[in-house]
């Protein structure tokens, strides 16, 4: 867990020179859910196993055990994987995150049990979304 916050705070203070190209940080978590936070007045706290990053834009809050990656981005956009199947029963396409597409598939769960271990973006009539195949 020491690690883990040492290995933060230097890429914290590695990139402070930057922040202005960056204007956000993504923290993502061992599920693979990605949070943004606007770097303008940024503070980050740890106590007790647990991450702090307060902004302008509020506040989030981490299991340092529970956090697998932090970086700077200019996107703001706050995806989550998705666990839950899709109620859209017309079949979902399913892309790469390196952008090759995977297939179509009937349904979420068929993808799911088709495709190797990875992320991958799914799309079906309604919605686009995220998931992790374990």
């Amino acid at each position: 867990m020491k690690k883990v916050f040492f290995a933060l705070l230097l890429a914290v203070q590695t990139a402070s020179a930057e922040l202005y190209d960056y204007p956000y940080v993504a923290f993502q978590t061992t599920d693979g859910i990605v949070k943004t936070i606007s770097v303008s007045s940024l503070s980050l706290t740890v106590s007790d196993g647990v991450l702090i990053a307060t902004s302008d834009d509020g506040a989030e809050s981490f299991t340092l055990s529970d956090l697998s990656k932090m970086y700077f981005t200019t996107g703001a956009a706050v995806t989550k994987v998705q666990n839950a199947e899709s109620t859209d029963t017309s079949g979902v396409e399913v892309t790469s995150l390196a952008g090759v597409f995977c297939g179509t598939f009937p349904s979420v769960e068929a993808a799911r049990q088709s495709l190797p271990a990875g992320m991958y973006i799914v799309k079906n009539s309604k919605e686009t979304f995220k998931i992790a195949v374990k």
